[in-house]
């Protein structure tokens, strides 16, 4: 089964948007300045694309963060695992 251009292209997004969480949270050493929402943009298959990232720290000290891609329609997209590594 081949996936659809616009359906392969919403997948691509959540990924970078994993990706990036990542790599900010990462290299962070206080989580609070990376805490709350961040908006950008992405430049994929010629189209151009809107990524909010939304983080917080629940109840229990987790870190728990949600995508949104407002040109596509996707909201609350959770990011399945997001890992601290401090050095």
């Amino acid at each position: 089964m081949i996936a659809s251009p616009k359906k392969s292209i919403r997948h691509s997004v959540f990924w970078f948007a994993v990706a990036l969480a990542a790599r900010v949270l990462i290299a962070a050493q206080d989580i609070k300045p990376f805490l709350g929402d961040w908006k950008g943009g992405l430049s994929l298959g010629g189209e151009d694309f809107e990524i909010v990232l939304h983080f917080v720290v629940d109840s229990e000290g987790n870190i728990k963060g949600m995508c949104d891609s407002p040109s596509q329609g996707a909201f609350g997209l959770a990011l399945a695992l997001i890992n601290l590594h401090y050095s």
